[in-house]
C-alpha cells in the first residue's frame, strides 16, 4: 500500500512590542507580524504485510518578516525584532519495522538547510551567512521496543536514542552559547493489564548529559548567561483507562 501526497499551508504570527526593558529608551521596541508559507511533498508506504512502513517528506518553508530576539544597543535586555526573510528547506525519513514477533524498531532522520535570504535595514548582529537560532542541520532517532504477554496483561520495554547536531542558542551566534552535538538516551518499562491499568517506570537522559538549551549575551550589562537541560530524572507513573 502506497500514498503520494502534497500539501500547502500558511501561518501567521501577530506583531507586538517588547514590554520588559532594563533601561528606559525613547527608541520604539515594536516588531511587525510574521508570515510563513510551506510546500510539502511526501510518500508513504506499507510493505511485507504491514511489517515495514516508510514515510519520506520534502518541504520548503518561507518566513517573511521573521521575528527573532536580539540584544539591541540601548535597551539592556533582549528585544524581539523583525529580522528579515528566511528560507528553510528540509527532508524527513521515518521507518518502522517488526523485526521479530514482539520487537518493533522505529527510526527517523531529518535534515534542514536554513538560511537568511534578506535582512531588514538596521538589523545588526547577524549577516546573511549567520545560522538561524535553534536550527540543527541533522537530527536522528532510533527506538527499539519489545512487547510480550504476561499474566493478565502485557509487558513492554523501550529505549529511545536521539542525536542532534550542533546549533546556536541565540540569534547572534555567540560561540560561548553554542550547543554541541548531543546524544540523548531515554528508557522505560511498563506493565499494562487487560482491565486498563498501566504502571510505567522510566528514566530520561540516562547518560546525564548537560548542555545549554537557551542563553543570551549581554556583555555590557551582566555578561553571558544560559540555561542547561534537565539532568537524569527517574519517574513512576500509574494510569487508568476507565
Amino acid at each position: 500500500e502506497s500514498l503520494l501526497y502534497t500539501s500547502y499551508s500558511t501561518g501567521f504570527k501577530s506583531g507586538g512590542w517588547t514590554t520588559r526593558l532594563i533601561f528606559p529608551s525613547s527608541t520604539e521596541s515594536e516588531f511587525g507580524p510574521e508570515k510563513s508559507a510551506t510546500l510539502e511533498v511526501g510518500f508513504k508506504s506499507s510493505l511485507l504485510e504491514n511489517r515495514l512502513s516508510t514515510d519520506v517528506a520534502l518541504f520548503s518553508t518561507l518566513y517573511k518578516d521573521i521575528q527573532l530576539p536580539f540584544i539591541a544597543p540601548g535597551f539592556g535586555t533582549p528585544v524581539t525584532m523583525t529580522a528579515g526573510t528566511a528560507r528553510i528547506n528540509g527532508a524527513e525519513l521515518e521507518a518502522s519495522a517488526i523485526v521479530v514477533h514482539g520487537l518493533k524498531v522505529s527510526s527517523s532522520l531529518a535534515y534542514l538547510d536554513a538560511r537568511y535570504t534578506e535582512l531588514q535595514p538596521g538589523v545588526t548582529g547577524i549577516t546573511l551567512g549567520s545560522d538561524l537560532p535553534k536550527t540543527p542541520k541533522w537530527k536522528a532517532s532510533l527506538s527499539p521496543q519489545y512487547t510480550f504477554p504476561v499474566f493478565r496483561g502485557e509487558f513492554r520495554a523501550a529505549l529511545q536514542y536521539t542525536y542532534t547536531s550542533s546549533l546556536y542558542n541565540d540569534t547572534e551566534n555567540t560561540p560561548l552559547l553554542r550547543r554541541p552535538s548531543t546524544d540523548m538516551l531515554d528508557g522505560s518499562v511498563s506493565y499494562a493489564t487487560t482491565s486498563g491499568w498501566t504502571l510505567t517506570a522510566g528514566c530520561t537522559n540516562l547518560t546525564n548529559d548537560r548542555f545549554l538549551i537557551a542563553g543570551a549575551a549581554q556583555p555590557s550589562v551582566i555578561g553571558y548567561f544560559g540555561t542547561y537541560d534537565e539532568p537524569r530524572e527517574w519517574y513512576l507513573q500509574l494510569r487508568a483507562s476507565l
